[in-house]
């Protein structure tokens, strides 16, 4: 497998010979059996089982497939932000001792919050797709997978049997992320070694991928920029609403929002998607689910130049063009 890694990886961190061979198949080792024939409506129930890299989901997912036209798509979500395997395990167990609810599912009439545990909300409906994956922080590290991820799959394979498992493939953190740094990694290492980790992971549990991670890396390697990381103490002395040139990026890095006291007041993100990285991100899971080709999709948001869009949607079926990965 090391060697395989090895392989692929090279292929995507070699900028001059993704750009030589862009047209190229080579993604293979494929799935067909799971979805309708091309042409087919769906109706997709999802449940995702994630973090805030499934929360990236909600500002494009749902408005592509409404403009689209063609499929339905009924999505819930069992996330907590930066919530591993292991903690998703933990609140199954809490569940199953001590009868706690820790997912915020609802509202009921008066407004109030609802909390749902994950068995409840497996019961929900005959759900079609169940997702999981690793939080970002433990997504490189292989020892982190097991034995939690095990247990919660086959715990969803037990209380939801009719439903597919999937596992997505998450991305890397900006180049100029401090956690790398503290970790004494590149982008492209960290990117390595999460790619063996989900490899070796899905392996063992016999999970369909959902490519996204390779998706980010693959257009990092291909678009015809590259992001010049900043000064991130520097950019701390901006007054809003200046921000650093951030051209290039598929994270959302340094912004502005509007605290509870109505500042406004700056955050550098270097881990969570921008709209190109979220939009690419909506493309693959589109794919996946409906069996679409991306490059057919008309949905561009309205953040995103029609080219840049055009662009990412040529990525997306790059990765997409013989189905999605196997492990």
């Amino acid at each position: 497998m090391l060697q395989e890694a090895g392989l692929f990886c090279g292929i995507l961190l070699s900028r001059n010979i993704m750009q030589g061979i862009a047209k190229t198949v080579f993604l293979c080792v494929l799935m067909s059996t799971l979805l309708a024939p091309v042409g087919l409506a769906k109706e997709v129930r999802l449940l995702t089982v994630g973090n805030s890299f499934t929360w990236s989901l909600h500002p494009y997912l749902g408005k592509m497939v409404e403009h689209e036209g063609k499929h339905k798509l009924y999505h819930k979500q069992c996330s907590m932000g930066g919530c591993e395997l292991s903690r998703h395990w933990r609140y199954v167990e809490e569940y199953e001792q001590e009868g706690k609810r820790i997912y915020s599912w609802d509202r009921d009439a008066s407004g109030k919050e609802v909390f749902i545990s994950l068995k409840e909300a497996l019961a929900e409906t005959p759900w079609d797709v169940v997702t999981v994956q690793q939080a970002s922080h433990e997504s490189w590290r292989p020892e982190c997978y097991l034995p939690w991820g095990e247990k919660l799959v086959n715990y969803i394979r037990e209380n939801a049997p009719q439903a597919t498992v999937m596992l997505q493939r998450t991305w890397s953190y900006r180049c100029d992320a401090p956690r790398l740094t503290e970790w004494k990694l590149t982008q492209e290492e960290m990117y390595h070694r999460l790619w063996l980790a989900y490899q070796e992971f899905a392996r063992k549990m016999d999970l369909p991928i959902i490519p996204v991670g390779d998706a980010i890396q693959l257009a990092r390697t291909l678009q015809k920029g590259i992001f010049q990381p900043y000064d991130g103490k520097a950019a701390e002395s901006l007054e809003y609403p200046q921000t650093p040139d951030q051209s290039w990026s598929f994270i959302n890095g340094f912004f502005w929002y509007k605290n509870e006291e109505g500042k406004q007041v700056s955050v550098n993100d270097t881990i969570h998607l921008n709209a190109r990285g979220r939009y690419l991100q909506a493309l693959i899971w589109y794919g996946v689910l409906f069996d679409e080709e991306p490059s057919a999709v008309t949905y561009t948001p309205t953040e995103l130049e029609a080219e840049d869009a055009a662009f990412l949607r040529h990525v997306a079926s790059m990765i997409l063009q013989k189905g999605f990965y196997r492990p």
